[in-house]
């Protein structure tokens, strides 16, 4: 498994998510690689259990999902109308599932020092925030109006803890990231 991309992903589907708890990598099939009929057969019934599982968290509040907007009815039969943040399904999943391959330590480690391939980790979450901010538009189509601070702060961990106004680094990414035409910081939707 390919512990780094999915790290590094922004966001996992309800069914990535549900591989990811049974240990198994959503990347590789699920019916290959030397698996008979009765492996299959079980790794199948897992996932659809962890499904259930996540469902139920959601509806109960204690697993925090994005719903997608504009989803089809076929898009809620098939379970793919949620998408998750990897930091907060670690969290849950790494309490209740003894297959799952990450811890929460996994992602303080993302944002310390540098990268594999020595970029600095600032620098990371800066492209990393604005790809999500400003090109796949995560936080709106006309992300205006109010500072983008505090979701940096939330989503990268960035936070001074003696800082109100959020942490400096975020400061910093928010100003780097905006684009000259547009006014200082972006929508934030919660």
């Amino acid at each position: 498994m390919n512990k780094e991309r999915w790290l590094n992903e922004p966001l996992w589907t309800l069914d990535e998510c549900a591989q990811l708890c049974c240990g198994h990598d959503p990347d590789e099939s699920r019916g290959v690689d030397g698996k008979d009929d009765e492996q299959i057969e079980k790794l199948y019934v897992a996932i659809k259990k962890v499904k259930e599982t996540i469902n139920r968290a959601v509806r109960a509040e204690t697993l925090e999902c994005i719903e997608k907007s504009g989803v089809s009815k076929g898009d809620r039969v098939f379970d793919a109308d949620k998408l998750f943040k990897p930091k907060v399904v670690t969290a849950w999943a790494s309490k209740r599932y003894d297959d799952f391959p990450f811890k929460p330590e996994d992602f303080a480690s993302l944002f310390s020092g540098e990268d594999e391939d020595g970029m600095p980790k600032l620098l990371s979450i800066a492209i990393n925030a604005w790809q999500r901010v400003w090109v796949d538009k995560e936080l709106g189509d006309k992300p205006l109006a109010k500072t983008i601070i505090p979701w940096l702060d939330e989503e990268f961990g960035l936070s001074d803890e003696e800082l109100k106004a959020g942490s400096r680094k975020a400061q910093a990414i928010d100003m780097i990231i905006r684009p000259d035409n547009k006014k200082q910081g972006a929508v934030i939707t919660k």
